[in-house]
């Protein structure tokens, strides 16, 4: 009894330690990789040509440039589980993050936002939007 009692317990460690092996390492700084399945540049001057509006201007107002266009929102994951998002370099959100399932969770007060998580990149829809971060 003893015997099976001991390899059922080491069974259940090897399983607990592969599982811990096999997250991913989250923890960092995700910048926007694509909006709707376009690079940030070329969705932001696709935006300024269906308003008729210049890209230049259309920078300035948002305070980018051609080089930057990819830092207008980015997503920290920190290790002890706080997250935040900035917005044109400025935090908007803070928050908490849990990884469950293929997705990270954060929740910022009452409101909960799920990235899928898939080889490396964050993906969300949000407001009928589709954005992807990468670190």
């Amino acid at each position: 009894m003893k015997r099976i009692l001991c390899l059922l317990l080491a069974a259940v460690m090897l399983t607990c330690v592969f599982a811990a092996c096999s997250a991913p390492n989250l923890e960092g700084r995700y910048t926007l990789k694509t909006i709707n399945g376009k690079a940030p540049l070329d969705y932001f001057k696709d935006e300024a040509a269906e308003e008729d509006i210049d890209v230049e201007m259309l920078f300035s107002l948002l305070g980018l440039t051609e080089e930057t266009v990819s830092e207008y929102i980015v997503l920290t994951l920190e290790k002890d589980g706080k997250s935040s998002i900035a917005v044109m370099g400025e935090d908007t959100e803070t928050g908490t993050w849990e990884y469950k399932d293929g997705y990270v969770i954060i929740t910022d007060g009452d409101e909960t936002t799920k990235l899928k998580y898939d080889n490396g990149t964050l993906s969300v829809e949000e407001d009928g939007e589709a954005y992807v971060f990468t670190k």
